[in-house]
């Protein structure tokens, strides 16, 4: 049996804890910019992307019924949703700034990374706020804070002028940005399954039927 804490804890971040969920995503960010730093000129061929975005929203709701027959749905508050739904509209208009910062502005930073730490912390901070401080148990979003914060110091010359992108093929520091919010999702996504199986695993029982 799980304590209450944290039951409160998995099942109040049941949906950020659904981290296969973060796979196609992360995977699509990666492939539009890696697709967008071999155009040369107006793209006319939009093949890939047009893929992409036809098939990761049907791997999505993949992985949305699996973790619905692995292990149920929870049916979170009012108070639940209206703070889950009020953290993702800041953090899509954090991202939107830095990356017009980015392509406008000539900062020696990346606005954009730097935004989505904020976020990713932001977030960090509400998952623990809302399930009563046993955040500290999930501490995953901290590497991914931690190392935007750090490319996005060094990779327009700010500090050390390392153009660490160029190994993997991208052509801008922006690009670079991006690609690697799309592979630290990813990361963090497999990290948060692994510790969702481990915590509630089917055996242990299913959060099925619980109010956060």
């Amino acid at each position: 049996m799980l304590d209450p804490g944290r039951l409160r804890f998995l099942t109040t971040n049941y949906g950020t804890l659904q981290g296969l969920k973060q796979i196609p995503l992360g995977l699509l960010a990666m492939l539009v910019v890696q697709w967008a730093g071999v155009q040369h000129g107006p793209a006319t061929d939009l093949t890939v992307p047009v893929i992409g975005l036809l098939v990761a929203p049907v791997l999505y709701s993949v992985i949305d019924r699996y973790y619905r027959r692995l292990f149920g749905h929870v049916r979170l508050s009012r108070a639940a949703r209206l703070h889950e739904g009020l953290g993702w509209a800041v953090a899509g208009l954090l991202a939107l700034a830095g990356f017009w910062a980015d392509a406008t502005l000539k900062w020696p930073v990346s606005g954009l990374g730097l935004c989505v730490a904020v976020a990713t912390g932001a977030d960090y901070l509400r998952m623990g706020w809302l399930s009563g401080g046993n955040w500290r148990a999930y501490p995953s979003p901290l590497f991914t804070i931690g190392a935007l914060v750090v490319t996005s110091l060094v990779s327009k010359g700010w500090i050390l002028g390392i153009e660490w992108w160029r190994p993997f093929g991208l052509t801008n520091p922006l690009y670079a940005t991006v690609w690697l919010i799309g592979l630290l999702g990813i990361l963090q996504g497999v990290w948060s399954h692994m510790y969702l199986t481990e915590q509630l695993s089917p055996e242990a029982g299913s959060p099925h039927g619980h109010a956060a």
